[in-house]
């Protein structure tokens, strides 16, 4: 919420060009628009790594010399809150996308119109939505570099908090177990509806059995005829290799990772990662 009241006698709605191309920003304000041209600069120069369009092309330009602002409208008459004056704004965004093209415009939220103003929740909610749908891919890179930083202090406050609520864990996982039986019954079935031929093998089996299949006494000995040069060496070879479980940290052979997958302890990780 504003410091100070905000005076909607001086609302306008202001557009951000330079002379080097015709890229436009729409932007609205209750002050003058020195000050406003003054607030954009300031935002711009508080961090190094930039997101929004109009920093990223300022950016590019190198500096704020060959921008300005220029009034578009005085809608002071018209406009008693933000509401409205937010209507106004997204007016000019929709006409800048029209005459210009969605690239050549550089506003990526909308002048969120619509919002009841007078409700600080809703309207950050809807502020949020916007921005997670406008910066998508950001957020998921920013993410996935958290988690790859933080990798060994989650996976350690996973493991502290599973010792600690142990009983918990189980609990809570016997009863959704009781309360989805008949979910999980539905995609039990319909996975045992899927088929798989082996090509070693020359069979049909289940594809819920297809990693037993493969340990099978059968099925190594007709890998091993199928190619004995290559295949012994692979079926000895994977018995000698390990993987450690990214949830579980658990070391495992290769050759029983699918058996792993299915342990009470694996499941209740994966559930808490």
């Amino acid at each position: 919420m504003p410091r100070f009241p905000i005076d909607y006698t001086k609302a306008r709605i202001y557009k951000i060009i330079n002379d080097v191309d015709d890229y436009e920003y729409i932007g609205s304000c209750c002050t003058t628009l020195c000050k406003r041209f003054y607030g954009h600069k300031k935002e711009y120069n508080k961090k190094d790594n930039h997101t929004r369009k109009l920093f990223k092309h300022v950016e590019n330009q190198g500096s704020w010399d060959s921008f300005k602002i220029i009034l578009v409208e005085k809608c002071s008459d018209d406009v008693n809150n933000q509401e409205e004056l937010s209507k106004r704004e997204q007016f000019y965004i929709d006409d800048c996308i029209e005459r210009l093209g969605r690239e050549k415009c550089l506003n990526t939220n909308k002048a969120h119109a619509g919002i009841d103003w007078k409700d600080p929740e809703k309207k950050k909610k809807q502020y949020d939505k916007e921005y997670r749908e406008t910066h998508k891919e950001d957020i998921s890179k920013k993410s996935k570099e958290y988690r790859e930083a933080t990798k060994e202090r989650i996976v350690e406050r996973g493991k502290e908090y599973y010792k600690d609520n142990k009983d918990k864990i189980y609990e809570y996982t016997k009863k959704w177990r009781e309360e989805n039986k008949d979910k999980r019954t539905i995609s039990v079935r319909k996975r045992n509806q899927k088929y798989f031929t082996c090509d070693v093998c020359q069979i049909q089996s289940l594809l819920a059995h297809k990693a037993r299949h493969e340990k099978s006494r059968d099925h190594l000995k007709n890998l091993a005829e199928s190619d004995p040069s290559k295949r012994t060496h692979q079926v000895k070879k994977d018995s000698d290799r390990f993987f450690t479980c990214q949830f579980c940290q658990s070391e495992v052979s290769v050759i029983h990772k699918a058996e792993h997958f299915r342990t009470k302890k694996h499941i209740i990780n994966f559930i808490l990662y």
